[in-house]
């Protein structure tokens, strides 16, 4: 074969082979190897989350969901029926299906005096105020209680309050006490009372002092019962906002509970009289003494022997005059001495302990 035949049987050998290539017949680099992927670019085939979500469109943000509404605080009260005069233990609980953590504070106020609310180990709040003697049918209490989240709740609470059974007494005194005092006495007197209530109103303010249960400061016979009216010379003037107890001039006194001596005083009315502050709204009197036996400032315990027995003030003849407060409402002190059933016996430690020795007869 001469060499311009093989040159042309070459040349088309070539030309079939770039033909081929031309047609997708024979192989070429694949696209991978040809270029190589760019950083920030996706490769073929794929789906980069990146670029998918910079092509979908933004919705609106939604609100939270709102919170589960809590279930209404309870509020419950004993005795089930109170008494015009009388103490009143209250409680506030959370609701139900709600934690016991849900309740962090309670105020409110009973008859223009604070309740000064104390958390128990169940979660529940508990108050005692004291029921004017003029009530009629119910009592409104205001209370606004603080939840956990800074959120507050009010509540109104409409108590009912059963009428007390209280007499009529009658009494002759001397004329001198018959008649209406002149201005000189009366300021005195008003002077006494403002004393007196200041007393009351600063025991709302002290922490509780007093522990359950309250005692007679006096053994012995009852000669005149709380709320009965007090007809002198005749005329009704005034209600007996008190227990008497009989005894003899120089018989021992005791406080009823753990308190601070706040007033000993020598009133027109009253005679020598102490006031004790035991806190939490509570105040018991002591009047009509021969001889206090405590200053003020003094803390006094349980049972503690304070004062003696007398006929100071404007009496018929010796006896101890008995008193109790929530606040500036004067209470039946007899009923100081249900607390202890009142508050189911769950009563918080005092906020303070009475460290006073107790006093020799």
């Amino acid at each position: 074969m001469t060499g311009s035949r093989r040159n042309r049987q070459l040349a088309v050998l070539v030309a079939w082979s770039l033909a081929a290539v031309a047609l997708g017949c024979g192989s070429v680099p694949d696209a991978a190897d040809a270029a190589p992927h760019e950083p920030g670019l996706p490769s073929i085939g794929s789906s980069s989350p990146e670029v998918a979500d910079s092509h979908r469109p933004e919705l609106p943000a939604q609100p939270p969901p709102p919170p589960a509404p809590a279930a209404t605080p309870v509020v419950e009260w004993r005795p089930e029926s109170p008494i015009q005069g009388a103490v009143v233990a209250l409680s506030v609980r959370p609701g139900d299906s709600v934690p016991a953590s849900a309740i962090v504070g309670v105020d409110g106020s009973v008859s223009d005096q604070a309740l000064l609310f104390e958390r128990r180990d169940d979660g529940s709040w508990i108050a005692v105020g004291g029921i004017p003697i003029d009530t009629r049918d119910s009592l409104s209490i205001p209370l606004l209680v603080h939840l956990a989240g800074a959120v507050s709740e009010s509540l109104q609470v409409s108590l009912p309050v059963a009428e007390g059974e209280y007499r009529l007494e009658r009494l002759t005194v001397a004329p001198r006490f018959g008649r209406p005092p002149d201005s000189a006495l009366a300021r005195r007197m008003a002077d006494e009372s403002t004393r007196a209530r200041a007393v009351s109103r600063q025991a709302l303010s002290t922490p509780r002092l007093w522990s359950a249960p309250f005692h007679r400061p006096r053994p012995g016979r009852i000669t005149s019962g709380f709320g009965h009216g007090r007809m002198f010379n005749g005329e009704v003037q005034s209600r007996h906002m008190g227990t008497d107890f009989a005894g003899a001039v120089g018989t021992p006194v005791r406080v009823a509970n753990c308190g601070i001596v706040r007033l000993v005083a020598d009133f027109y009315l009253a005679g020598r009289a102490i006031y004790v502050d035991h806190g939490a709204g509570l105040v018991t009197g002591y009047f009509h003494l021969s001889e206090p036996l405590v200053a003020e400032g003094d803390t006094v315990r349980t049972g503690e022997l304070i004062g003696r027995t007398g006929a100071s003030g404007r009496v018929t003849g010796p006896h101890l005059h008995w008193i109790a407060r929530h606040g500036t409402t004067t209470v039946d002190p007899l009923s100081l001495l249900s607390l202890d059933s009142l508050m189911a016996g769950q009563l918080p430690e005092p906020a303070a302990r009475c460290e006073a020795e107790a006093v020799e007869e």
